[in-house]
């Protein structure tokens, strides 16, 4: 049962991010065209973004070392499940939390114009039933 309302609620965010694309809130079509900008942000490549938020010694040192006001003025080009390694500093919890949303949303809906949203439907329906049937075989 929780298949089902998961796969439902997974639907209805591709939809929404369907829906939502051009209609003036900032974000781009694509049509065969590179994103260049998301909810008002630029998108640079991974490594610019890198080295505007201090990455490498965020990673190396911990989250003192990121920059965080810079960093989320921007959006990068690939995903990263790694970008936010440790805590946020203090006080930027819900704006950082906030941006990843969008940064993910960002990176679904290119998922969703490079390979169609039927498609990545599927592909998520398969990943839910081969965990879902999994579950139900293994003790």
């Amino acid at each position: 049962m929780s298949l089902n309302k998961s796969l439902h609620s997974l639907s209805k965010r591709l939809d929404y991010l369907d829906n939502d694309v051009g209609n003036g809130n900032g974000n781009s079509k694509i049509n065969n065209e590179k994103i260049k900008y998301w909810k008002g942000k630029k998108i640079i490549p991974l490594s610019e973004w890198r080295k505007i938020a201090n990455h490498t010694q965020y990673v190396s040192y911990g989250s003192s070392q990121l920059r965080i006001e810079e960093a989320m003025q921007y959006f990068p080009d690939h995903y990263n499940d790694w970008l936010f390694l440790f805590d946020v500093p203090e006080g930027y919890e819900d704006k950082a939390s906030q941006w990843y949303c969008d940064y993910r949303e960002l990176h679904e809906y290119i998922l969703i114009s490079k390979y169609s949203l039927d498609t990545i439907k599927k592909m998520i329906e398969e990943v839910f039933l081969s965990k879902y049937e999994r579950s139900i075989l293994l003790p």
